[in-house]
């Protein structure tokens, strides 16, 4: 029997992994962004609430961007093989369980929540995915009960007074499976459970309904939510080709991943508007949307490339020039990690829901690299006299390894701008149909998007 009743405990040991995790999480991310951290009480009992579409990465980037320590609850079935119930438990986390778990094993919840009352009355901290499971796209789907169970239980103790609060917290990936994809965290103002308490001792039904829908539409302005299925794929690509006239209509300057998501929340906003009342257009925005997809597959260049009309020769040669001369850099980081590297995408290559993808990457990443690196070391100190070069073997090698890594994507980043130059300059048939199709989308947004603000 594992015992979990300190789970909720400050502890030294899960500070400095929740550490060396945060750096490894860092790298993964090639750019991170968080907002609004400052919403975060401390001393006070909160649930963490987040949308659920990317696995155990859902969870670390709650818990490893707040001071507080959490405790988190997953389903049950991960935690079956003693030895990882017991690493789970050491990272605080606790198990849920389902009907698809059998109806026997739902008894255990009772218990489980009781805890997770405890931990609330004692004002600290847990996390919780509402929608139950992971889905694997940008959309807010319905929640399931457990949440509000244990937030009501938790705010009994406070009674009618403020006391447990839930923080929303949007997770927007640019790709769910990619390793140097970027993240943006969002981390909302606290709602109060005491907000609906009357309506929960009158009918527990109702005071959790009504807290669900509230959590809803507060989660939903956090995160990009297409709540249209029939044109799910229109709209997700057409977010991101009009980020640029969407930033200029807003009047944002500023190129971040938070200055995005607001364009983003704004066009899907206003297509969805369209959708109920001229859905011809938004027919036609889909069809342009394949055109798109069917001629972009063919050069391979990312949407963002087509943000600029032109890109400086000068600075591409530049970049190209000191590219060619830093290839030691990347051939050494390449040849002393590249066995790691294929190591983990074997690992990865196996799973059939891909929505685990990044969470393996991430944590076989760490464990393989950390052992590797250290086999290395004791390779070299037996071949190698002294301690001194073996030991500066090993600390090259995370570092050299991660600039190969800059040093790669610097190039294929300069290469995609060189390609896109000469065929702009060639501007052959299908280049040019590819970036009228492009023109055609902005320019129909725009009407949609022009007409919508005369009517609101």
């Amino acid at each position: 029997m594992i015992d979990r009743n300190k789970i909720e405990k400050w502890t030294l040991g899960y500070q400095l992994l929740r550490a060396s995790i945060r750096f490894a999480f860092k790298i993964f991310y090639r750019d991170l962004q968080i907002k609004g951290r400052e919403n975060i009480p401390e001393g006070i009992p909160v649930i963490f609430a987040s949308n659920h579409q990317n696995s155990l990465m859902d969870a670390l980037a709650v818990l490893l961007n707040i001071k507080r320590q959490p405790v988190f609850l997953a389903r049950s079935d991960i935690f079956k093989k003693r030895t990882i119930a017991k690493i789970l438990t050491f990272m605080k986390i606790m198990p849920v369980y389902r009907i698809r778990d059998g109806f026997g094993t739902l008894g255990k919840n009772q218990e489980i929540f009781e805890h997770t009352k405890r931990i609330l009355e004692n004002r600290k901290s847990i996390g919780l995915m509402p929608e139950g499971n992971h889905g694997d796209k940008h959309k807010l789907r319905p929640f399931v009960k457990g949440l509000f169970r244990i937030a009501f239980m938790g705010q009994e103790k406070f009674g009618k007074q403020p006391g447990v609060k839930i923080i929303p917290v949007g997770l927007d990936y640019s790709d769910y499976p990619a390793f140097r994809s970027s993240l943006l965290i969002r981390y909302s103002t606290p709602m109060e459970v005491a907000d609906f308490y009357d309506d929960y001792q009158e009918n527990q039904a109702l005071g959790i309904r009504k807290c669900r829908e509230r959590l809803s539409e507060r989660l939903s302005d956090e995160i990009i939510d297409i709540s249209n299925p029939k044109f799910y794929n229109a709209f997700d690509h057409l977010r991101r080709l009009y980020q640029i006239p969407m930033l200029k209509r807003l009047n944002i300057k500023g190129r971040t991943l938070n200055d995005r998501f607001k364009a983003e929340k704004k066009t899907i906003y206003f297509l969805e508007k369209e959708t109920e009342s001229n859905v011809q257009n938004i027919e036609e925005l889909d069809n342009l949307v394949k055109t798109y997809l069917a001629l972009s597959k063919r050069f391979k260049l990312n949407y963002r490339i087509f943000e600029k009309k032109k890109y400086n020769w000068f600075l591409l040669i530049i970049k190209g020039l000191f590219l060619f001369l830093t290839i030691p850099v990347l051939l050494y980081g390449f040849l002393t990690n590249i066995i790691a590297v294929k190591v983990i995408e074997k690992s990865t290559s196996i799973l059939k829901d891909k929505q685990f993808v990044s969470s393996v990457k991430l944590v076989a990443g760490f464990i393989i690299f950390l052992f590797y690196y250290i086999l290395l070391w004791i390779i070299a100190a037996i071949l190698i006299e002294g301690a001194l070069y073996p030991f500066l073997l090993f600390i090259s090698l995370p570092v050299v390894g991660f600039l190969a890594l800059k040093h790669h994507e610097l190039s294929v980043d300069t290469i995609h701008k060189m390609k896109y130059n000469y065929l702009n300059k060639r501007n052959r048939n299908s280049f040019a149909q590819l970036k009228a199709t492009i023109n055609m989308i902005i320019r129909k947004i725009d009407s949609i998007v022009s007409e919508q603000e005369k009517k609101s």
